[in-house]
């Protein structure tokens, strides 16, 4: 239900459309693979901007999620299932100005990977990735 909401936000289009802006942790291939598909059927989506942190030790983080101007969930992120595992609703400009300052450190933060943009798909930084994920197995890359 959540994921359709959110596939919803961002297939709008036009004047009023949703500007959805998503950080994920890809901590191996496999992660990267779900992310890819994703993408692909978001591909031409205007308002759709995704980045990554790529790291095999994922840190737990707060993962909010800011609903214009005064609601914000803020959950509790869980990495054995990709998802946050408790949410709580709070209401209010100050809350929203909190978690939309936390939220622009880690977007702007110099380690995050650039994967989607309004613009199109980096596909030589997903490339980069996979190679990443390849050489901390020992093995060849495969295409992205």
């Amino acid at each position: 239900m959540f994921d359709g909401a959110i596939d919803r936000c961002v297939a709008s289009s036009g004047p009023g459309m949703w500007r959805v802006y998503e950080i994920y942790n890809i901590p191996d291939e496999e992660r990267l693979d779900s992310l890819m598909d994703m993408i692909r059927n978001r591909q031409g989506a205007e308002g759709d901007e995704v980045r990554a942190f790529a790291s095999t030790e994922g840190v737990p983080h707060l993962s909010p999620l800011i609903i214009g101007d005064e609601d914000l969930l803020v959950g509790v992120d869980d990495p054995r299932y990709y998802r946050a595992s408790s949410a709580v609703h709070l209401r209010g400009r100050d809350p929203v100005r909190l978690a939309t300052e936390y939220f622009y450190s880690l977007w702007n933060d110099p380690r995050i990977r650039v994967l989607k943009t309004e613009t199109g798909v980096d596909w030589d930084e997903i490339g980069a990735l996979r190679t990443q994920f390849a050489a901390a197995q020992g093995r060849p890359s495969s295409a992205a």
